[in-house]
């Protein structure tokens, strides 16, 4: 059992179930729960509450906002994966929209620190199609910001670790994109992905 000074340590906290899963098991936890200084939660509502599980974020339902790594938008005139000629012909305003485009996330030094970092990504509606998209226009799409196309698109984004032993932080990533197909009913998605669970992480 660790000892924590008071002010390092936030106690009593409670989670519905719809927050957080418990890291080894990929299962949501309901429950109580205590945050330490370094950002990482754990069940029972204080340290000394045994048996003391590591907790992870669950993946963001589609309609909630949430922020953390920056990017700047992109501005393109194609529509990733769809039909631009189309839209001029049922509504040319949206083809003068904003659309998603995809990149590849560059995790920092702090992040490498913390553990874990935030990956965004969208997937056409009624389409098994990803791309991985930055924080800003995921932000833009989920708010259905009126400049942006975000009528094609179901955002939702994961928690990734990235340091620690490889084959915990496997497991972990592992398990939080099987949950986040189940919960948010995108299948194919750990194919993206190409099951590479321990993509950025570093010993």
């Amino acid at each position: 059992m660790s000892y924590y000074p008071k002010n390092r340590v936030k106690t009593n906290l409670y989670t519905e179930g719809k927050e957080y899963a418990v890291e080894n098991t990929g299962q949501p936890y309901k429950g109580y729960y205590h945050k330490l200084y370094t950002g990482e939660l754990f069940t029972g509502k204080t340290p000394s509450d045994l048996p003391v599980e590591k907790l992870i974020e669950l993946p963001a339902v589609p309609g909630e906002l949430h922020s953390d790594v920056n990017f700047t938008p992109v501005y393109t005139s194609e529509v990733a994966y769809g039909n631009l000629d189309y839209l001029n012909i049922t509504n040319p305003s949206l083809a003068e929209k904003n659309l998603p485009y995809p990149i590849t996330p560059q995790p920092t030094p702090q992040d490498y620190q913390l553990g874990e970092f935030r990956r965004y990504f969208a997937k056409k509606i009624n389409e098994i199609k990803f791309i991985e998209i930055n924080k800003d226009t995921y932000d833009n799409l989920n708010s259905q910001n009126s400049s942006w196309l975000w009528e094609l698109y179901q955002v939702f984004f994961i928690p990734w670790s990235i340091s620690g032993d490889k084959q915990a932080v496997a497991k972990t990533n592992h398990n939080i994109v099987m949950l986040t197909m189940q919960r948010l009913n995108i299948y194919g998605f750990n194919k993206f992905l190409k099951e590479n669970y321990t993509k950025f992480w570093l010993p």
